[in-house]
């Protein structure tokens, strides 16, 4: 079970709450034009992560870890990976991996709760400086090449 308070910072400085994580930017969109509604548009995923590291004025490449839907299927997966690699992978040094994560390889998907379950894992990641590996993980979508795109799945506890 988890929760998530949310309020505006300055608000939650004022109130002198513990603060886990502050939300920069967030957005949403719809899949872009494709054959069905559960297949996503790596196009439109592109520009939505884009927008927001713009309105956001954040460096993708300071960006060390990226919480993925990840459901392990055939088309999303790949899909979400090169927006993912496109935008945040892209110019990224070597030894400095993005890693890409789902929280539900630790869980299981969770449906509703899956997003509070991804926001808990990565404040605590940010927290603790650590990156939890992705437990059941066993190999990737032979679809997505993690070189190509600058992305590791965290395989140990990562710093």
């Amino acid at each position: 079970m988890g929760a998530l308070i949310i309020k505006r910072l300055a608000d939650a400085v004022h109130d002198g709450d513990p603060i886990r994580a502050v939300i920069r930017e967030t957005g949403a969109n719809q899949n872009g034009r494709t054959t069905t509604i559960t297949s996503p548009d790596t196009a439109a995923q592109r520009r939505l992560i884009e927008q927001c590291y713009a309105a956001a004025g954040l460096n993708p490449l300071e960006t060390t870890l990226v919480e993925a839907h990840g459901t392990g299927t055939l088309v999303g997966d790949p899909r979400e990976a090169d927006a993912i690699g496109a935008t945040l992978g892209r110019g990224r040094p070597a030894g400095k991996p993005l890693y890409m994560a789902s929280v539900k390889t630790n869980i299981g998907h969770t449906e509703g709760a899956s997003g509070v379950a991804s926001i808990i894992k990565v404040a605590m990641s940010m927290e603790h400086d650590e990156i939890a590996p992705s437990l059941n993980f066993d190999k990737v979508n032979p679809d997505i090449d993690l070189d190509r795109l600058h992305l590791e799945v965290s395989h140990h506890l990562a710093l």
